[in-house]
């Protein structure tokens, strides 16, 4: 978790690649497999720099992983905010 949070500040701090290349780390290390969250804020880094399509398949990854219906339906609108039409 703590590493996550580092990746999100790194984001704000110094742009989304930097923090992309973060959160890949933490996907490539298999700990945080399943964890909802790293997704999402990956869909959301990939999002800022216009990579669209690939934010609108993370975010259909999150939206698998979240149980809640509450964070589904806010993962279930973000992939139509950010895919062309």
């Amino acid at each position: 978790m703590v590493a996550l949070n580092r990746a999100v500040a790194l984001g704000e701090a110094r742009g989304p690649e930097p923090a992309l290349a973060e959160v890949e780390r933490l996907e490539l290390g298999g700990r945080r497999a399943g964890y909802r969250y790293l997704p999402a804020i990956r869909a959301n880094l990939l999002r800022r720099p216009g990579r669209n399509i690939e934010a609108g398949v993370v975010y259909r990854l999150a939206l698998d992983l979240t149980g809640n219906e509450t964070g589904r339906a806010f993962f279930a609108v973000r992939p139509a905010e950010v895919e062309p039409r």
